[in-house]
């Protein structure tokens, strides 16, 4: 890689990490100020459904429009790629606004449709309820305009925005808490989310002399179709993940609070690897459009290796000490002995599938780079039916454990799946 992906892979890598530092400390402020409870479990279950739809605009704008815009910059004009990336930024604001004012109307009557939690936990919860509504389109908004800024290489855009994020919610937790307990959680996330899309908004303006009121639909008819197969995938991949948490919701209180602390300790190296792949994927649509097709196999190759190796590595190590990194991190919080135990018990059997999920996503990246979507997202699509199974079996034979056992075997079943299918049929081999 150049000089420069070099740099914005270390830079973005290491803030990855400070953000990562200060999401544990997030994790680490709402155990001791909070605990674990069903208020607990209500904020983490809808701030994850959250962050997974924000992560379906990163996925769809990072593999998707990206792509396309930096063919309109390097082959028409940068405003030609203005036109084109707002249009899409108009689509989600106009599904945005309608989805608030029906789900606001539906109020708890939504919330008991995609849990299981308690109705009096429910009317209990309700602001909560109605911040995660207009927090999740500020999410994706933000999600979006992130993403145009890492194909200007400004690749540590993502990890700013987590890094507001969770410093926001620590702040709201540690100030607001005796007055407004649990709901301080979801008014500091909504506090950070409005002041960041001002942010990138600003941002974009000065430095990328970016005109926000150009907009052209007609640039949009040729990725209709391989956006909407993706974002019906990725719609799925959201079912997925929220579905054992609709399984969990069922169980006694706090368990989906312990399955999310245990797993942001799981997933946050993985974060970290992730930096290098997001950095990696605008580095191989260049290679792609100057048509140097050996050269991007054999990066995705060689750094498949690494993140491999580097994920091997980092779960031997949590693995092995696991006890003593969950009683330092968690051990001065509001939980028990118990709930320490489920927690290590719990990261002891996720954390196998790290290195798999790293090497993964560094091959998904291929099947964007060749436009290979369809096969991408039918791919997807039965693993994650897979995992739906796997998920379901595990949970109701198991319980909480039964959580990290489904995670780590779909997981890494998903990672080898993608592999498999793109190296076999490659047009670089």
């Amino acid at each position: 890689m150049s000089k420069s992906y070099k740099k914005g892979a270390l830079f973005s890598s290491v803030l990855s990490v400070l953000a990562k530092g200060v999401a544990f400390v997030q994790q680490l402020s709402i155990a001791y100020f909070c605990g674990v409870n069903a208020t607990t479990d209500i904020y983490f279950y809808l701030i994850n459904l959250t962050l997974l739809f924000g992560g379906m605009i990163q996925v769809v704008t990072s593999s998707v429009l990206i792509p396309r815009s930096m063919e309109l910059r390097h082959n028409d004009s940068p405003i030609v790629e203005m036109r084109y990336l707002n249009s899409f930024l108009v689509c989600i604001l106009i599904v945005g606004i309608i989805l608030i004012s029906i789900l606001g109307l539906l109020g708890g009557n939504f919330m008991k449709l995609i849990t299981r939690f308690n109705l009096q936990e429910i009317s209990s919860n309700l602001l909560t309820y109605y911040l995660f509504l207009p927090i999740t389109m500020l999410m994706c908004i933000n999600s979006f305009f992130a993403e145009v800024l890492v194909s200007y290489k400004r690749f540590s855009a993502p990890v700013w925005l987590n890094l507001g994020l969770n410093s926001m919610i620590i702040i709201a937790v540690v100030c607001l808490h005796s007055i407004l307990g649990g709901l301080s959680m979801m008014i500091g996330a909504f506090f950070i989310l409005l002041l960041a899309t001002l942010i990138f908004i600003i941002y974009m303006k000065r430095t990328l002399k970016w005109r926000f009121w150009v907009v052209d639909f007609r640039l949009f008819r040729t990725s209709l179709h391989p956006m909407g197969g993706l974002l019906a995938n990725q719609l799925i991949v959201i079912f997925i993940n929220t579905f054992p948490f609709f399984l969990l919701s069922q169980l006694q209180p706090g368990s989906v609070t312990l399955v999310n602390y245990a797993m942001k300790l799981v997933q946050a190296p993985y974060s970290f690897l992730q930096q290098i792949s997001i950095v990696m994927q605008v580095k191989l649509n260049e290679l792609n459009v100057q048509r140097r097709h050996h050269e991007v196999l054999q990066l995705t190759k060689k750094i498949s290796s690494y993140i491999f190796a580097i994920g091997l590595l980092i779960a031997g190590f949590i693995f092995i000490l696991k006890t003593p990194i969950v009683t330092l991190l968690y051990g001065l919080g509001n939980l028990s002995e118990d709930s320490l135990k489920q927690i290590i018990n719990l990261i002891a059997i996720a954390i196998i599938s790290l290195p798999f999920i790293a090497f993964g996503q560094v091959w998904a990246k291929l099947y964007f780079v060749q436009q290979r979507i369809k096969l991408y997202i039918i791919t997807m699509v039965v693993m994650n039916f897979v995992g739906c199974i796997i998920y379901y079996a595990f949970i109701t034979t198991y319980e909480i454990e039964g959580y990290a056992m489904a995670y780590a075997l779909s997981e890494s079943l998903m990672a080898i799946a993608l592999w498999y299918r793109i190296k076999r049929i490659s047009k670089f081999a």
